[in-house]
């Protein structure tokens, strides 16, 4: 069952002490406030990131994937955007939900993830997850492997350099948060990609712009290629 995602959004928390005692939260929540005080309840798959959390005195950056169930709002929490994209495109698969995606991102990690990619074989026990839906796992991460190896850069036992550049888009290439921003808007990584570098030579030193502008910049050369009519053969 797939579960609406809400907005995606980063701020900075702390959290105290008095909210953290033991038994007040299930293993995987931590309780913070935000910059103007507000509680919250976050879902932290990450138990170094828990950590953190539960011992730092001053305000960290996270970066939030809001779910929506039926009969509840969950706050998954990650400590970069690009922990948090892999953690929604594993919701993407079929039958791992936002809580099975989190115990599959603590339990195997970016470099977990990858070797079920390159190597066969006996897959590895998860706590919690059963054999038949890490199979699915497994089909769902080769099927989507252009959409999961530019997540793996810089993972232990990533696909090599050479695979990724022929069969991954350097999303690397493209600022925080744009590449996501167009993801949500429909436009294939692809796209994105090549309508940065059109948007760069078109404007040199663009690339300096806040992202919300050059979203709306790459989207206006979207809809220009769009209009434009097909070339005559000749």
């Amino acid at each position: 069952m797939a579960y609406p995602v809400g907005p995606r959004f980063s701020m900075r928390v702390r959290a105290p002490q008095e909210w953290n005692q033991p038994g007040r939260l299930s293993e995987t929540q931590v309780a913070v406030e935000d910059s103007v005080g507000m509680g919250w309840v976050l879902e932290v798959p990450s138990s170094a990131l828990r950590d953190r959390l539960r011992a730092s005195t001053e305000a960290m950056p996270v970066f939030i994937a809001h779910v929506i169930r039926e009969t509840e709002e969950l706050f998954f929490s990650f400590e970069t955007p690009e922990d948090r994209a892999l953690f929604l495109q594993l919701t993407d698969l079929d039958s791992i939900g936002p809580k099975t995606a989190g115990q599959i991102l603590a339990s195997l990690g970016k470099s977990g993830l990858s070797q079920i990619i390159r190597v066969s074989g006996a897959l590895p026990k998860i706590s919690g997850v059963g054999p038949k839906t890490l199979e699915k796992l497994r089909t769902g991460l080769k099927l989507n492997e252009e959409k999961f190896l530019p997540l793996f850069v810089g993972a232990i036992g990533a696909p090599p350099e050479s695979r990724r550049a022929s069969q991954a888009p350097a999303l690397t290439a493209l600022p925080l948060g744009v590449s996501e921003a167009l993801e949500r808007l429909g436009l294939r990584a692809q796209d994105s990609l090549r309508l940065y570098e059109e948007l760069k030579s078109a404007e040199p030193g663009i690339e300096a712009a806040p992202v919300a502008e050059l979203v709306k910049k790459m989207l206006q050369l979207w809809g220009r290629a769009k209009a434009r009519p097909p070339s005559a053969n000749p």
